[in-house]
């Protein structure tokens, strides 16, 4: 299915038509919204709108430079990777070359288990996913589960998996599972002191917002190479956790082995600690986190993490939190003297109580300049910062579920979500040799007007008229009432040109045109009609 392709039946039907001959010019209210090209980081933005099955690349001026059609909407975050191809994450996870062709596909799910969320390539092209896994009630009061938490549904346990993309087998998984702690029931086998098991989960912490049973919802996974550990983002209980991934799938089951020693337990984490009985709500630094990473060794703030904050009811905004984890030159993290992981402040921050709040989904990223690029995922909005929390650069995503939408039009939260976004320099090894020349912006042409019509132009009234239909030809009609220069376009929801149905100038009366359609792809077009300075639009949804 192309992009642009709805199947909603064997017709071509009108959506919206809106003509006026003195519009005043319409305010932007998506795609590029400000640039300063003096201090943002100049390169190419990658994201997929979560509510279309199309990945988008962009450069700063909010151009389109590349886009690939997917087989599905995103199962939330898209890379690209350094050899030209997008590892995107749909119900498969699948990698698709520069030019769209599919080159791997893998269905993670099992009876018990589904990926969701996030996943990413490691330098040995295996992929790590998140993943969860149904436990059942029985399963869930074993582990000492708080009955009063607990529905018919049972729980849902998060874990890691990782795949080897050469053989689509899992060669190494890490469950949460493995690793409760709790003192509800003293008999069960996992009983102990939470406050003196750090390293452990208190099983009874967590509650998703809804009671429902993903108590714990990972949405984020991220690996260091150097320290060949994992770092995950577990949204209910607002902390990061890092995980020794040197250890064997049975290891890390278990509570000793590794480079750590330590087997699958929790290294570190941060962010909450009152999840294991420590510290006071003042110390609560996240809040239901996503998109939770370390800097890479390239960037300024190398070796840090840094997490996107997305708030709750607790706490109504959002933020981007930076901080240094107390770490020794072995990898070893350590407890500070009241038996916390520190630091007990971040060393950068980005907040905005007023005007910056996305309560779930969105990132962050590190620029190669210490800017930041931080993703408003609820509102399709990114937008970078300086390390003084100067705004830059910003876009608002232009696409919701019928695909591109026209400039002007007034947007709704979550109508054009994305989970994610990301930027590559032009020097990214992906570009190489790669046709980068932008084309136009996503969005489509809005209904713009000259603030006055040219000398001896008295048009008071343009309609175009595109109702009629005969098969797959659609009439296009609107009215001159004195002559005038005329271009008459069809546009695909890319804004590229489909047709020219009339360019030059007319005779004053009835005007009608036929667009072909019978060779386009179904989906949305605009049919435009520009006379003189004044310009109209119709949008149009072709259907099988």
């Amino acid at each position: 299915m192309r992009h642009c392709e709805q199947r909603l039946g064997l017709s071509i039907l009108l959506l919206l038509a809106v003509a006026s001959s003195r519009l005043a010019a319409q305010p932007r209210t998506m795609g590029l919204m400000y640039n300063d090209s003096t201090k943002s980081y100049n390169g190419y933005t990658l994201f997929a709108p979560m509510n279309w099955n199309v990945v988008y690349l962009i450069d700063n001026q909010g151009r389109l430079v590349h886009s690939w059609d997917a087989p599905s909407k995103p199962g939330l975050p898209v890379y690209l990777l350094d050899d030209g191809c997008l590892l995107h994450s749909g119900r498969d996870i699948n990698i698709r070359d520069w030019d769209n062709n599919q080159l791997w596909s893998y269905n993670m799910h099992g009876d018990s288990w589904k990926r969701s969320h996030d996943l990413m390539m490691m330098p040995n092209t295996h992929i790590l996913s998140v993943v969860w896994k149904t436990k059942s009630v029985a399963e869930a009061l074993a582990s000492g589960r708080d009955p009063a938490k607990l529905d018919s549904t049972g729980l849902e346990s998060s874990c890691v998996y990782e795949v080897d993309t050469s053989t689509n087998q899992i060669v190494w998984q890490w469950d949460a599972w493995d690793h409760m702690v709790q003192d509800f029931d003293s008999t069960k086998k996992n009983y102990g002191v939470v406050r003196d098991h750090p390293e452990l989960i208190d099983i009874n912490y967590g509650i998703g917002p809804n009671g429902e049973a993903n108590f714990i919802h990972f949405n984020a996974v991220d690996y260091n190479p150097a320290l060949d550990q994992v770092i995950i983002s577990p949204r209910i209980y607002s902390e990061a956790w890092v995980i020794d991934h040197s250890t064997t799938t049975a290891q890390a089951a278990g509570h000793t082995g590794g480079r750590y020693g330590r087997g699958g337990d929790l290294q570190y984490r941060w962010g909450n600690p009152e999840t294991y009985r420590h510290g006071t709500p003042q110390r609560h630094r996240l809040y239901y986190p996503h998109s939770t990473n370390w800097v890479p060794d390239s960037l300024p703030g190398a070796g840090h993490m840094m997490v996107f904050s997305n708030g709750g009811n607790e706490r109504p905004w959002s933020s981007v939190e930076e901080w240094i984890p107390p770490m020794d030159s072995l990898g070893f993290y350590h407890l500070s003297a009241d038996s916390t992981y520190g630091p007990e402040e971040p060393t950068w921050w980005y907040r905005d109580t007023v005007k910056f709040y996305s309560s779930h989904i969105g990132g962050s990223q590190r620029m190669p300049n210490g800017n930041t690029l931080i993703c408003s995922g609820r509102w399709g909005t990114f937008f970078e910062v300086t390390p003084d929390s100067e705004v830059v650069w910003k876009y608002i995503s232009p696409v919701d579920s019928n695909g591109p939408m026209t400039q002007g039009e007034t947007l709704r939260e979550n109508q054009n979500s994305v989970f994610r976004c990301y930027r590559y320099g032009p020097d990214y090894p992906a570009f190489e040799g790669r046709n980068m020349t932008p084309g136009d912006p996503i969005e489509l042409p809005g209904q713009v007007a000259m603030a006055e019509p040219r000398p001896g132009m008295t048009l008071t009234r343009l309609t175009l008229d595109a109702t009629r239909w005969v098969r797959d030809r659609a009439m296009v009609a609107f009215s001159l009432p004195e002559p005038a220069e005329v271009e008459l376009t069809i546009y695909d929801c890319r804004g590229a040109e489909v047709a020219v149905l009339a360019d030059g100038r007319l005779a004053s009366g009835e005007q009608r045109f036929t667009w072909d359609a019978a060779a386009s792809a179904a989906g949305v077009y605009v049919c435009r009609l520009r006379a003189g300075d004044v310009t109209t639009s119709v949008k149009l949804l072709k259907l099988n």
